[in-house]
C-alpha cells in the first residue's frame, strides 16, 4: 500500500517539476480510497522501521493551512470584465502593438459566420502534458515527452470566423472554453462519428454559427509581433444587450467630449 501511494507521489512530484530542479507541488489529500475485486488485507501504520520513521518525519510538519487570497484581477464583476480593454475587429488588427509585448488581454464583440475546418475541429493529445501528439505504425508517442502514450486523449480546437461592423478575423477555442460553452467533451463528440464522416463538423459545434458572444482574447507573441490572426479564445461571455447599450453610451459621450475638446477655441 504504501509503495503505490509513494509512487504516485513521486510522479506527481516529476510531473510538476517538468525537467527543473526545486520545482515543488502542493498535493491537499482529504480522503484514501482502496477498492479491489479480491479479498484483500490493509494495514495502518505498520510497525516497520521504513513506516516509523515516516511517521516521524510528519509528525513533525506543521499541518496549517495558509489562505491565499485572490488577486483583484480574478475578483473583477463579469459586468466589468466584459468591457475591458475592449476593441472592435478593426482595431485589433490595425493597432501598432509594443515589439517589448509578449502578452495582452483584449475583449471583441463578434459574430460567429463559419467554422474553419481545415485543420479539423479536434487534436489527440499527451495526458501528462496535453501537446499534440500523432500515431506513427498505429502506436502515439510525445516528442515532446518521448514517451508512449498509452491513453491519448481528444480535445477541442476549433478555428471559428467572427465578424463585427468594422471586419472579419478569426478565432481559436480550445479544450477548456469549447467544452464549458458546448457543454460536451470533445471526446463525446468524436466517439459518435463514424469512420466516413469523422473529418465533418459536429451539429453542436455547427449551432455555434450566427450568434454573438463576448471573447476575451489572449495575444501572444504570434499575434503581436509576427501580426497573425487566430487570437486564442480565454473565457467567452454571454451577450447582456442592456450592458451593451450603457457600454456604448458611455462610449459615445466620451467620444463627444474629446471632440468638443480638440475644437479651437472661438474669438471674442
Amino acid at each position: 500500500m504504501w509503495c503505490v501511494v509513494c509512487a504516485e507521489l513521486e510522479t506527481w512530484r516529476l510531473l510538476a517539476r517538468g525537467g527543473k530542479k526545486g520545482a515543488t507541488i502542493l498535493l491537499l489529500i482529504s480522503e484514501v480510497s482502496f477498492a479491489t475485486s479480491y479479498a484483500s488485507k490493509i494495514y495502518v501504520n505498520l510497525k516497520v522501521d521504513y513506516i516509523t520513521s515516516l511517521i516521524q518525519k510528519f509528525a513533525t510538519m506543521s499541518a496549517g493551512v495558509q489562505t491565499i487570497e485572490r488577486s483583484n484581477v480574478n475578483n473583477i464583476p463579469i459586468e466589468e470584465e466584459m468591457f475591458l480593454n475592449r476593441m472592435n475587429i478593426k482595431e485589433l488588427l490595425d493597432y501598432d502593438w509594443s515589439p517589448e509585448l509578449e502578452e495582452y488581454i483584449v475583449i471583441m464583440r463578434g459574430e460567429t459566420t463559419k467554422i474553419d475546418n481545415r485543420f479539423g475541429w479536434y487534436y489527440i493529445s499527451y495526458n501528462a502534458c496535453s501537446k499534440k501528439i500523432e500515431p506513427v505504425n498505429g502506436v502515439y508517442n510525445c516528442s515532446i515527452c518521448n514517451k508512449k502514450c498509452k491513453f491519448p486523449l481528444v480535445k477541442y480546437k476549433i478555428h471559428v470566423k467572427v465578424k463585427d461592423k468594422t471586419g472579419e478575423s478569426s478565432v481559436v477555442l480550445f479544450n477548456v472554453v469549447a467544452e464549458k460553452l458546448l457543454d460536451t467533451s470533445a471526446h463525446k463528440l468524436f466517439s459518435r462519428l463514424s469512420s466516413s464522416d469523422n473529418n465533418d463538423v459536429p451539429a453542436q459545434i455547427q449551432s455555434l454559427i450566427g450568434k454573438d458572444f463576448i471573447f476575451k482574447l489572449k495575444l501572444n507573441s504570434y499575434n503581436l509581433q509576427e501580426g497573425l490572426e487566430n487570437f486564442t479564445v480565454s473565457k467567452i461571455f454571454i451577450l447582456v444587450e442592456n450592458l451593451e447599450m450603457q457600454y456604448q453610451s458611455r462610449k459615445d459621450k466620451k467620444g463627444k467630449s474629446l471632440l468638443g475638446d480638440e475644437k479651437e477655441p472661438e474669438e471674442r
